[in-house]
């Protein structure tokens, strides 16, 4: 075999094995943009909830802390018209109200 059939079957082999010319894959690029927009979209959420949280235990806190120090006040000044109870439903009844204001968006009609 001389040089050039060796080139020429040099050649044929490098196009016979050579890979197939392709554009960009739209598909997985598009897949990969969602992903990408889920996981923003995650951890916006995520931070929401941390926030929502901390500032709801903040105002738990404060509720307890009230609870605390008003208890002993009711019972010990009232002479008997102030039930030693009486903070605890209270801040019973102020955890309700809250309970239906955070809660109001999971019961409203989804065209609202």
């Amino acid at each position: 075999m001389n040089s050039g059939d060796e080139a020429r079957a040099d050649a044929m082999l490098h196009e016979l094995l050579a890979a197939p010319e392709r554009g960009p894959d739209e598909a997985f690029v598009l897949r990969m943009e969602r992903l990408a927009l889920a996981e923003q979209r995650l951890q916006s959420a995520r931070r929401t909830a941390l926030r929502r949280f901390a500032v709801e235990i903040g105002a738990l806190g404060s509720l307890a802390a009230a609870v605390l120090l008003i208890r002993p006040l009711a019972a010990a000044d009232s002479g008997g018209a102030i039930l030693a109870s009486a903070p605890a439903l209270g801040v019973l009844m102020l955890m309700f109200v809250w309970l239906c204001t955070a809660t109001r968006a999971e019961f409203l009609p989804a065209d609202h």
